[in-house]
C-alpha cells in the first residue's frame, strides 16, 4: 500500500511529537507518571499507524497501549512494569525510525514478556495470552468480532486480527534498540516542523503590511528628493543664498537625508522581496503529493463502473500553491470521475475496438513561467461533436441551423453549460457535462482556464492553466469614482484613450474600433455598484482571456504594482467582480477585480449559445471531524473532501462543542478517546441540546467490542465505525446514509 506523501509527512510529524512526550514522561520518576496520558499517547500512535499501514509501529504501540491500560486499572506499577514501559517505548521508537522493515520479531518477544507480566498480575488473562502471542506479528485478512473482556474494562480492547504471514522459524537475537538520533539518521528522516496553513497566511498578511510600509518609505524618499531639487533650484536662481548662515548645513542635511532614505528603501525592498519568496516557498507543494488521493478516486470509480483503469502522474514534482491545489481538488476529482465513467469504455468494448482491456488516465503537469499547466487525458472513446450538436438542439439550447454551424471547439464548449449532457440517463457517479460548468467556474475564479481537446475513438484531454500562486500578483492600478482598484496584469492586453464620439453600435452593443476590429466596450462602474460619470474622453483597459476581448472604461490609470492579495473575510458574501483586496501606501484599501467575472463565460456568448434554466444545485453538506490524532483527522478530512463534503476539524470534544455553538453542520464525525471531552461525552451533550439534538453523529474509534458499541448507542450515536476494520467506503456509506 503506497501512502500519500503528504499524509505520511503528517503521520511522521505527529508520531515524532507523541514519542517525544512519551519518552519525556517515562524518563521521569514513576510517581509522576500520568497513566491516562501515557495510554492516550500509545492509543493515538496506534490509530495513526493503522491509517498509514505501518504494521510494526502499530503492533508495538498496541502492546504499549495494553500495558498502560492494565496499569490504569490496578496492575501494580512495579520495577518490572517500569522496565517494560521503557523497553516498549524504545522498541516503538526503533520501529518508527525503520518503518520499511516489516520484521515483527522484536515486537513478538516484547509481547511475550508483556503477556507473561499481565498474566502473573491477572490470572483471568491466562487464556487470552496464547492467542495474543500467536497474532502479534500479523493481521488476519478478515476482521473478527472481538470477545468481551471478563473484567469489562471500558477502555481496553482486544487486539485487532492480523494478516497471516509465512512463518519464519528463527531465533530472535536480543540487541539494544538504536538511540532515537542514530535511528532517525540511518532512516534518512529529516527534522520537520508542522505549521498550520493559517499561521503561514498570518505571516503573509504581516508581509503585506511590510510591503505597504516599504511603499510609504518610498514616498518619504521622494519627499527627500524633492527637498534636494528645491535647494538646488534656489542655489541656481539665487547664488548668494549660500552666504546665509546655516544654509550650507541645511543643504548638506538635505542631501544626506535623501541618501539615507533611498538606501533604507532599497534595503527594505530587498528584505521584503526575500521574505515574500520565503513564505511563498512555504506554501508551495508538489502536485504529485495528491497522487494517492487521485489514484483512489480513479480506482473506486472504476470498481463501481466495472472497468479496469490504470492511473499515473507525469511531472508530479511540479509545484503549485497549496491553497490553489486544495481549491483545485474538487474540479479535478470531477474530471477524473467523468473520465472513468464516460470516457473509458467497458472491457468488452475496448477489446472489440482493438484496445488494451485496461484503460489509461494520466495527469501531466508542468510549469510554464508564472503559470502551471495540468492536462488530464484518457484513452477512451472520445467525444462525438455531432452528438453534442444534436443534444444541444434537442434540449432547446440552440436552433438546428445554429447547431450545424458550430465548429468542433464550439461544440466542446457546450459541455460547460449548466445541466448539459449527451447521456440518456444521468449517472450517479458523474455525467460528462453535468457539473462541468461548476468545474470551469471554479478554475476561472482561481485565475485559470480550461479547454477540451478530443479525438473520437482515441480519447479526451482537459487542459488547465492556472497561476502558480495567488498570493502575489502584478496588477494595473486604476481609479473609479475616487476609489483605487487593481486589475491583474495577466489579463490586461493593452490600454486605450477613448473618445466618446468614436463609440458606435454593432450587434446591439457599443463597440470601439481597435486595430481595425470592433471591440465591445463597457463602463466599469455598473459592475461595482458605482455611479457612472458624464464623460467625453476616458482611458480604458482591454481585458482578454482565451478568445474573449472587451474594453472597460476607467477614470484614471496610475501604473503597475506588485501586491499581496488578501482574501475577503469568510463572513462576507462573494462580491461579483472582486476576487480580493490589498493595502496600498497611505493605508488605502484597494479591491482586486476579477477579470473572469467581468468578462463572463464569453466563449458561449460568442458562439450564440444561451444558458438553459436549471434548478439550483443542492448546497454542499458540512461535516465536523473531531479527532486528537492529526493523522486520523487529516485522512478522514481528505476522504470526505474528495467525496464533495465541506469539512471543518476540531482536535478534541471541547473544541468541537464550541465550534458547534457558532456554526451549523449536517453531521458530526468524532473519535471516542480524546482529552478534555471524549466522544461519548460530546455525543451525549449534542443529544441534550435543543438546537443540536437531531444532528447525526458517527463515532470512529478502535474501541470496538460490544460493550463499547452499547455505550456509543446509549450516548446517542447514529453509527459506530471501528478503526480496526475501517475503510473509506464504509465511512462514506455511513455518512451518505445519515445525510
Amino acid at each position: 500500500m503506497r501512502i500519500d506523501d503528504e499524509l505520511m509527512a503528517v503521520f511522521r510529524a505527529e508520531v515524532e511529537a507523541q514519542l517525544g512526550r512519551l519518552a519525556e514522561t517515562l524518563d521521569a520518576a514513576r510517581s509522576t507518571w500520568d497513566l491516562q496520558q501515557l495510554f492516550r499517547l500509545a492509543h493515538n500512535v496506534k490509530g495513526a499507524a493503522h491509517m498509514v499501514d505501518a504494521q510494526v509501529v502499530h503492533a508495538a504501540s498496541h502492546a504499549l497501549e495494553d500495558l498502560f491500560s492494565a496499569l490504569r486499572h490496578g496492575t501494580p506499577l512495579d520495577d518490572e512494569a517500569v522496565r517494560l514501559a521503557r523497553d516498549g517505548a524504545e522498541l516503538l521508537e526503533a520501529a518508527f525510525a525503520d518503518m520499511e522493515n516489516d520484521d515483527h520479531s522484536g515486537v513478538d518477544v516484547f509481547r511475550g514478556e508483556l503477556d507473561a507480566f499481565l498474566e502473573s498480575n491477572d490470572p483471568t488473562r491466562a487464556t487470552a495470552a496464547p492467542r495474543r502471542r500467536e497474532s502479534a506479528s500479523a493481521e488476519s485478512a478478515e476482521p473478527q468480532k472481538p470477545a468481551k473482556s471478563e473484567s469489562k474494562e471500558p477502555e481496553t480492547e482486544e487486539p485487532e486480527p492480523e494478516e497471516p504471514k509465512e512463518p519464519e522459524p528463527q531465533e530472535p537475537i536480543a540487541q539494544e534498540p538504536p538511540k532515537k538520533e542514530a535511528a532517525q539518521e540511518s532512516a534518512g528522516v529529516t527534522a520537520t516542523l508542522r505549521v498550520g496553513a493559517d499561521k503561514v497566511d498570518k505571516l503573509m498578511g504581516l508581509t503585506a503590511e511590510l510591503v505597504t510600509a516599504v511603499d510609504r518609505s518610498g514616498e518619504t524618499a521622494a519627499l527627500g528628493s524633492e527637498l534636494r531639487v528645491l535647494l538646488a533650484n534656489l542655489e541656481r536662481r539665487t547664488p548668494e543664498i549660500r552666504s546665509i548662515p546655516g544654509y550650507v548645513e541645511l543643504s548638506r542635511l538635505g542631501s544626506n537625508l535623501y541618501q539615507a532614505l533611498t538606501d533604507g528603501q532599497r534595503q527594505q525592498e530587498k528584505l521584503s522581496a526575500g521574505l515574500q519568496d520565503a513564505i511563498r516557498g512555504l506554501r508551495m507543494v508538489a502536485i504529485g503529493s495528491m497522487q494517492q488521493a487521485f489514484a483512489k478516486i480513479v480506482r473506486d470509480t472504476a470498481r463501481l463502473t466495472g472497468k479496469r483503469v490504470a492511473f499515473s502522474i507525469a511531472g508530479g514534482d511540479t509545484e503549485i500553491d497549496r491553497g490553489l491545489l486544495e481549491e483545485l481538488r474538487d474540479p479535478l476529482v470531477h474530471i477524473f470521475r467523468n473520465a472513468v465513467d464516460h470516457g473509458i469504455e467497458a472491457p468488452g468494448d475496448r477489446r472489440s475496438a482493438g484496445k488494451a482491456v485496461r484503460g489509461k488516465i494520466e495527469l501531466h503537469a508542468r510549469s510554464a513561467g508564472s503559470k502551471v499547466e495540468i492536462v488530464i487525458s484518457d484513452d477512451g472513446r472520445g467525444i462525438d461533436p455531432e452528438r453534442l450538436r444534436q443534444a444541444a438542439h434537442e434540449r432547446g439550447v440552440i436552433t438546428a441551423e445554429r447547431a450545424r454551424q458550430l465548429t468542433v471547439d464550439e461544440c466542446y464548449e457546450l459541455l460547460f453549460l449548466p445541466g448539459f449532457s449527451t447521456a440518456a440517463e444521468v449517472s450517479e457517479i458523474s455525467g460528462r457535462g453535468v457539473g462541468l460548468d461548476v468545474v470551469r467556474d471554479s478554475i476561472v475564479h482561481l485565475g485559470g482556464s480550461v479547454r477540451v481537446l478530443s479525438t473520437e475513438g482515441a480519447g479526451t484531454s482537459f487542459r488547465l492553466r492556472l497561476p502558480l500562486t495567488r498570493l502575489t500578483t502584478k496588477a494595473v492600478l486604476v481609479r473609479l469614482a475616487g476609489q483605487p482598484f487593481l486589475v491583474p496584469i495577466a489579463d490586461v492586453e493593452r490600454t486605450l484613450q477613448v473618445d466618446r464620439r468614436a463609440i458606435r453600435q454593432a450587434d446591439g452593443q457599443e463597440v470601439v474600433e481597435v486595430d481595425g476590429t470592433p471591440l465591445p466596450i463597457r463602463n466599469l462602474e455598473p459592475y461595482l455598484g458605482l455611479p457612472t460619470p458624464d464623460w467625453e474622453a476616458r482611458p480604458a483597459l482591454v481585458l482578454s482571456r482565451e478568445s474573449t476581448r472587451r474594453a472597460f472604461l476607467v477614470d484614471e490609470i496610475e501604473g503597475e504594482k506588485e501586491v499581496i492579495m488578501q482574501r475577503l473575510s469568510w463572513n462576507l458574501p462573494r462580491v461579483p467582480g472582486v476576487s480580493g483586496c490589498t493595502v496600498l501606501a497611505g493605508e488605502r484599501v484597494a479591491s482586486i477585480l476579477d477579470p473572469a467575472d467581468l468578462l463572463g463565460t464569453v466563449r458561449l456568448v460568442a458562439a450564440g449559445i444561451g444558458r438553459p434554466r436549471i434548478a439550483q444545485p443542492q448546497r454542499q453538506r458540512r461535516v465536523l471531524v473531531t479527532d486528537d490524532s492529526v493523522t486520523s483527522r487529516t485522512l478522514e478530512k481528505n476522504i470526505l473532501t474528495s467525496a464533495g463534503y465541506e469539512v471543518v476539524t476540531a482536535t478534541n470534544g471541547a473544541e468541537a462543542w464550541q465550534t458547534l455553538q457558532t456554526s451549523d453542520f449536517d453531521l458530526l464525525l468524532s473519535d471516542v478517546d480524546m482529552p478534555e471531552m471524549n466522544g461519548l461525552e460530546l455525543c451525549a451533550k449534542v443529544r441534550g441540546d435543543e438546537r443540536l439534538g437531531e444532528l447525526p453523529v458517527v463515532l470512529v474509534t478502535s474501541l470496538g467490542n460490544e460493550e463499547h458499541r452499547e455505550r456509543g448507542a446509549e450516548a446517542g450515536a447514529n453509527a459506530y465505525i471501528v478503526k480496526g476494520v475501517f475503510d473509506q467506503d464504509e465511512l462514506l456509506r455511513a455518512v451518505a446514509r445519515l445525510l
